[in-house]
This record gives C-alpha cells, sequence and structure tokens, in this order.
C-alpha cells in the first residue's frame, strides 16, 4: 500500500517583517538576508499569521484542505513545533503543524508552503514528517512496539505552474525489495478565486490573492524588453493586482458583516495583504500612485469599523477571551514544570498523567 498524506489604535500597517533589520531570537542583529531566503522568510511569517486566526477560521480551513468535519466548539487546537535539530546540529525547519484533539481522536497535520516548483520539495516534505514521527515516538516505553506516525500533509502551490501534478510522488526502496510509494497532495491555489475561497470557507487564504500577480510581474522585469515597455506591461500588471485587492477586500467587508470574521482576524488578514503589495512594489518598481490607492483600500475598510461602537464591545471580549486563554496557558505552563520534576525523579509517563491534566503525549513530548 502506497503512504499517502491524504487531503482531505493598533500598527496593523506596519507590515510582517523589517526585511532591513532582522535579529536573531537572543536580540543580536543579523546580516539582512538574500533576496530569496527575504522571501521564504515573509512566507514563514505570512503562514504564522493567517493560521493563527481565531479558533473558527483554523477549524474551517482544516475541514476543507483535508476533507474533516470538526466542530470548532468540540476540538482543542495546539500549533506543534516545526524546527528539528540534526545530529551535527544543523537545523530544519518546517511551515506550520498543528494538532486537533476532540472526543474521539488526535489528528496531526502539516502544511508548506511553496511559490515555484521544487523537485526536491517531496525529500523535504518526507523528511519533515519523518523528524516529526520521530518526535512523537521518542519518548515510548522500552518494551512498547515503536510506531512512527507521520501527519497528515499537503503543499500549497502559491503561482500558476501546469506541471505541478495533484500529488508529490517518491518510492522508497526497502532492502527487501518492496517499494512504496510515499505521496503528498496538493492544492493549486492560483485555481481559486476570492468568491471560491469564500464559499469554501477557507478565509484564511483570502489574501493571498495579492501574491497571483507575482510571476507575472517579476517575468516581466527580467525580460528584455525596453524599459518603457516594461514600465507599461507592469503598471497594466499592478491595475490588474489592485482589482484583485478590491474584490478581496469587499468580500473580506461582507464577511465581517455577517460576523464570519471578527475585527481581530480582519486585521491580521488585512495587514498580510498590505505586506504582500507592499512586497511586490518595493521589489518591482515605485509605482507610488496605484500603490497608494490599495493602501488606502485597505485603510477605508479597516478604520470605519474598529472605530464602530458596536466592534468595540468585540473587541472587549477579545480582551476577556485572551484573559482566559492567558489563564489556561499558565495552568498548563504550571503542569509542564511539575511534569518536567516528576520526570526527573524517575515517575512513569502514565503515572504523571494520572496526576496531571496532561496527555500522555504531551509528557512524552516534554520527556523528548
Amino acid at each position: 500500500m502506497p503512504i499517502v498524506a491524504p487531503i482531505y489604535k493598533s500598527s496593523w500597517y506596519n507590515g510582517l517583517i523589517r526585511e532591513e533589520n532582522v535579529s536573531s531570537e537572543y536580540g543580536t542583529k543579523t546580516p539582512p538576508p538574500t533576496p530569496r531566503n527575504k522571501h521564504k522568510l515573509k512566507l514563514d511569517q505570512i503562514m504564522r499569521v493567517l493560521f493563527k486566526l481565531s479558533k473558527k477560521i483554523t477549524v474551517n480551513i482544516i475541514n476543507r484542505l483535508f476533507d474533516e468535519n470538526f466542530i470548532c466548539e468540540e476540538v482543542d487546537i495546539q500549533y506543534e513545533n516545526s524546527e528539528f535539530i540534526q545530529d551535527d546540529y544543523g537545523r530544519i525547519t518546517a511551515d506550520m503543524f498543528i494538532t486537533i484533539r476532540d472526543y474521539r481522536q488526535i489528528c496531526r497535520y502539516h502544511i508548506e508552503f511553496q511559490t515555484m516548483n521544487d523537485s526536491s520539495m517531496v525529500i523535504r516534505m518526507f523528511r519533515y514528517g519523518f523528524e516529526k514521527a520521530v518526535e512523537l515516538a521518542g519518548s515510548i516505553e522500552a518494551d512498547q512496539p515503536i510506531i512512527l506516525e507521520f501527519p497528515r500533509q499537503l503543499v500549497i502551490f502559491l503561482e500558476e505552474n501546469e506541471k505541478i501534478d495533484d500529488s508529490l510522488m517518491i518510492e522508497l526502496r526497502l532492502p527487501s525489495g518492496e517499494v512504496i510509494p510515499y505521496a503528498v497532495p496538493v492544492m493549486k491555489y492560483w485555481r481559486y478565486t476570492a468568491e471560491d475561497l469564500k464559499e469554501q470557507k477557507m478565509y484564511a487564504l483570502l489574501p493571498l490573492q495579492a501574491f497571483k500577480s507575482r510571476k507575472k510581474i517579476q517575468m516581466i522585469y527580467k525580460s528584455r524588453k525596453s524599459v518603457v515597455e516594461k514600465s507599461r506591461l507592469i503598471t497594466a500588471e499592478f491595475t490588474l493586482l489592485k482589482e484583485t485587492i478590491q474584490r478581496t477586500v469587499d468580500i473580506l467587508g461582507e464577511l465581517h458583516n455577517q460576523q464570519e470574521i471578527h475585527t481581530g482576524d480582519l486585521e491580521r488578514i488585512l495587514r498580510v495583504i498590505q505586506n504582500i503589495n507592499e512586497y511586490l512594489y518595493k521589489r518591482y518598481g515605485e509605482y507610488q500612485t496605484i500603490k497608494e490607492e490599495v493602501h488606502h483600500m485597505v485603510k477605508t475598510l479597516y478604520d470605519p469599523r474598529i472605530k464602530h461602537e458596536g466592534f468595540r464591545e468585540g473587541i472587549k471580549e477579545g480582551i476577556k477571551e485572551g484573559i482566559k486563554e492567558g489563564i489556561k496557558e499558565g495552568i498548563k505552563e504550571g503542569e509542564l514544570k511539575v511534569a518536567k520534576r516528576l520526570l526527573d525523579k524517575g515517575l512513569k509517563v502514565t503515572e504523571i498523567a494520572e496526576v496531571t491534566d496532561l496527555s500522555v503525549e504531551e509528557i512524552q513530548t516534554l520527556q523528548t
């Protein structure tokens, strides 16, 4: 049988990252990354924002991408570690691991964003899945069989490329001679309009509509056309981009009016749109007139809503909810510390699970 990952006032305008001044997690300044790395870093940041919106939006998109039927009120969402340390102390970093728990099961998912068709992508997906499986299995008791459980995986390709198949495939040839196909499903994002995403409740992916123009603009920019011709063509593409953003912003306004997305989610989504827009203009030309039109378009949607009295109450509720979540996180942190001390004293994982509210999987991860 093949191994298959089935497809089943605010600072909102400041952008997701400052490309000219990147700091490490220790607070020391590091040299600016190369354009390719800057672009990858931006996608990482975007994904963290879009897949960490409210629970309702996250559950909706997981349901659609992986053909699930989770009910928002019945599940807990956990964002898992996505950085793995190698034996030589090197690191590999995936985009997003998400675990969803309900009363029936624990389901794990791995999602990657990709712009271009990369032949090594499927190998990286296998490595990411394998590292996560090893991480989960690392603390199994000595007398238990070792089971490597891969998460369900998906690659979201943003830019049009007809050479991309419906899944990424490799074959695993075992010493016994057995050949096991390994497949990762693909989402061809460029085929989805803003209306499609709204209908299928994939609201978190709406701001990426602005990213569809990047490849065309890049091709014009790198072509051997004259400066005048490049200017004309790029301006035309930015005009189309403005229309795409306008449709997206209109749909976001409708969803907000229908209370399908709340003000906090709207802020984050608009921030992503603005960030992608800034990135395109910064990299492919100074077309300030259109740039300012897009900025005004986004700001016009956001400002009246944040100031409206009705939405202020929503913000208050959001703050209350944030306090509740903070208390929960504080309790969880305390339990993790207790569990760590009990592990150091030699207690078994199952014994610790009985005296805390932690699951066996959480304690095993802590032990690892």
